[in-house]
């Protein structure tokens, strides 16, 4: 704003110059004007661009209620024909919490991880075409990489298929309960 006030200033200056001169610093000024307008509207516009994403990605999204298992003889049974290339959210209530995990078939393996991280906690995942997305800091998650370690991936979680069926030991999730609230 101070640039908007001196370039006044510099018009009445012009006056007391000769045709060629008054011809040229006019012309500067018109030119520094739109520049500093042209700098004005940019500003404008990236602090309402940023704003706009701030307000998107401050919406609310949940995550869907998981499938509530049970253990029986200490293993969690999930039949493979069940287990697609669309995320499952699963619940076991471990000691009075509910562990939540996710179980998703990711090319011809399939991925167990907690709905949790070491960093942003238990708010949990959404999926978006083939990435999962942390609902707390919004990172990314090529399906590809679950499984991994560090950085905001979801906790792996140690499982083995025997048949038809996807075990998960119930030993496993009461070891990482601590991450969930309890119930």
């Amino acid at each position: 704003l101070l640039l908007l006030f001196t370039n006044k200033n510099t018009e009445a200056l012009a006056d007391n110059l000769s045709s060629a001169e008054k011809i040229r610093a006019l012309a500067f000024v018109r030119y520094s004007k739109r520049w500093q307008r042209n700098t004005f509207t940019l500003g404008v516009l990236t602090v309402a661009l940023l704003g706009f994403n701030f307000v998107q990605s401050q919406q609310g999204q949940e995550i869907d209620p998981p499938i509530i298992v049970t253990a029986k003889n200490g293993v969690i049974t999930i039949p493979v024909s069940t287990i697609t290339e669309t995320l499952r959210r699963y619940g076991a209530s471990v000691g009075g919490t509910l562990v939540r995990f996710l179980v998703i078939k990711v090319e011809d393996k399939i991925a167990t991880v907690l709905d949790a991280c070491a960093i942003c906690g238990d708010v949990g995942y959404i999926q978006e075409g083939k990435n999962l997305v942390c609902l707390n800091c919004s990172a990314d998650l090529h399906t590809l990489t679950l499984g991994e370690s560090g950085g905001c991936h979801p906790i792996p979680l140690s499982s083995r298929v025997e048949g038809d069926s996807l075990l998960i030991s119930e030993a496993d999730l009461s070891a990482e309960k601590s991450r969930f609230p309890e119930a």
